[in-house]
């Protein structure tokens, strides 16, 4: 687009003509010297990333636990019911069974080491998703982000497990657990677990060796083990990626972005739906 009027339509474009691209921002606010690798747009390398938990192992109250009503609904019910996204491909029968181990590993973290406390469904993605909505699935694996579902559909998404290469005219894939968006403690819980196997990784936390991984204490006494449950039955993000992708080593996007080396900005899958 030539001018404003161009962009009318596009709200988000319009701030892009305003003041520029993030490149452009950037460029503008900081000095070069201060400007760090991990603030530029990744071009595939690792994404993964170890959040630092912070103090997470102080004392916790039955408070903590039960302002977390799903998961006390679901330790009633003594089982996790995860829906499984499940296309068709031999590559994605491989990244369906890395879901379905992460769905193992969810209720391992819930149900004090057991990963068969679970139920699953494998659903399409329209079927997995109006079933939790309607709590008829507590959580569904193999959902990609996407803004629309997001926005529209009231849906939360994880910090994805898995990033799929970029095809032409297709964004990159992000593949995460999806909870709902009125589910906000429950929702903290599950992005936890997630990033528990990469925080396994990054401290050399071994299957054998998950005991070394740190109590948590808010999400109340019950979970205080949960962490350590979930990498002794998954083992750290190496270990499961190898179980169904073992011809890699966690290539790309699917490596650690260790010490802050790689860039980490990559649009939001979705946009791009907005300029068809």
């Amino acid at each position: 687009f030539s001018t404003r009027e161009g962009y009318s339509a596009l709200p988000f474009a319009n701030a892009v003509y305003c003041v520029g691209n993030y490149g452009e921002i950037l460029s503008r606010d900081f000095d070069d010297a201060i400007r760090s690798e991990i603030n530029e747009i990744n071009k595939g390398t690792g994404m993964h990333y170890c959040i630092p938990f912070g103090e997470i192992g102080g004392p916790g109250t039955e408070d903590d636990m039960f302002l977390n009503t799903t998961l006390v609904s679901i330790q009633a019910t003594s089982e996790l019911r995860c829906g499984v996204i499940a296309p068709d491909g031999v590559f994605e029968r491989n990244l369906t069974k890395f879901g379905l181990d992460y769905c193992r590993t969810m209720a391992a973290a819930i149900f004090y080491g057991k990963s068969d406390a679970v139920e699953i469904f494998f659903e399409s993605d329209e079927q997995a998703y109006t079933a939790l909505l309607a709590r008829d699935l507590d959580v569904v694996v193999g959902g990609k982000i996407d803004m629309v579902n997001d926005l529209d559909l009231g849906l939360t998404f994880s910090t994805p497990y898995f990033i799929s290469d970029q095809l032409e005219f297709q964004d990159v894939g992000f593949y995460s657990f999806v909870t709902r968006k009125d589910d906000f403690m429950f929702s903290l819980f599950v992005d936890t677990i997630v990033l528990s196997t990469f925080y396994a990784y990054d401290n050399g936390i071994a299957k054998e060796e998950g005991f070394e991984m740190p109590l948590i204490s808010i999400f109340g006494p019950d979970m205080l083990w949960a962490l350590r449950d979930a990498i002794s039955f998954s083992g750290n993000y190496v270990e499961l990626f190898r179980q169904h992708f073992p011809q890699y080593h966690p290539p790309g996007r699917n490596g650690l972005n260790k010490d802050s080396a790689n860039p980490q900005f990559l649009p939001r899958p979705g946009i791009s739906s907005h300029f068809n």
